[in-house]
């Protein structure tokens, strides 16, 4: 074999034994990750069946729930980051199930969080109606010891991202849960349940934390409390309405 020969064989060598142990160590990095990822899904189911077991008591509590929604973010953060890993190590032809699985784990959490979003949000409205319900016959007694005024249950309106109402909505939430001494993962709970279509797809990238509340305050005060884009709509509006009294009517 001639030295060219040989230098060849040798280059071609030392390239499939580089290639064997970067694949040998994909594997390795993949069935780790796969470990990890799974680790992340027990602790996850753990927090699934203990929320499970709240909303099956009809005498919990607030707290608990908050508490359990905020764990069972945590858990799903955490897991999300992993599945995320073990999706770009996985060859193509595993991919599709992979997702299918995720996806299907995903579901459960996002209907258990909606469920557990509207019972925190019904504590919470009985919380406060308790408490405007104390404040008013306390007033009350003081102002006459034989009357008692009970109050009626607080509604709170909702808001669907109609820039008009706004103010309103705001104004009314403010006064009422945000001004409130509730922690922030309350107030975010129930703000999140007052909200539909376009004003709920404004703050549907964020998870139900304390730290997200004022994050969430802000984009929606931003998408649909500046005073100049107000303003306009009511404008705009008065337009339309001017607009459509020229029609002719129709016989």
């Amino acid at each position: 074999m001639s030295t060219s020969g040989a230098i060849a064989a040798i280059n071609s060598l030392v390239l499939l034994t580089v290639n064997v142990t970067v694949s040998n160590m994909a594997d390795l990095d993949l069935e780790a990750t796969k470990k990890n990822r799974e680790v992340a899904v027990r602790w996850l189911n753990r927090e699934i069946r203990h929320i499970k077991a709240l909303l099956d008591d009809e005498n919990c509590d607030k707290v608990d729930i908050e508490e359990s929604l905020t764990e069972i973010n945590t858990r799903w953060s955490t897991l999300d980051d992993w599945n995320s890993q073990v999706e770009s190590l996985l060859p193509e032809q595993e991919l599709e199930q992979a997702v299918a699985d995720a996806g299907a784990l995903y579901d459960e959490v996002r209907v258990l969080r909606k469920d557990a979003t509207r019972r925190l949000a019904k504590l919470v409205g009985n919380a406060v109606s308790d408490v405007e319900s104390e404040t008013g016959a306390s007033s009350a007694a003081s102002g006459a010891s034989l009357q008692t005024v009970q109050l009626p249950k607080l509604e709170l309106p909702r808001f669907s991202g109609q820039v008009t109402e706004w103010p309103s909505f705001w104004d009314k939430f403010a006064a009422t849960i945000d001004s409130s001494t509730l922690p922030d993962v309350t107030k975010f709970t129930y703000l999140h349940s007052l909200l539909d279509g376009e004003a709920r797809r404004a703050i549907q990238g964020l998870t139900l934390t304390s730290n997200h509340y004022n994050i969430a305050c802000g984009l929606l005060q931003e998408r649909f409390g500046r005073k100049e884009q107000i303003i306009f709509s009511h404008i705009q509006g008065l337009l339309d309405l001017r607009c459509d009294s020229k029609l002719p009517a129709i016989s």
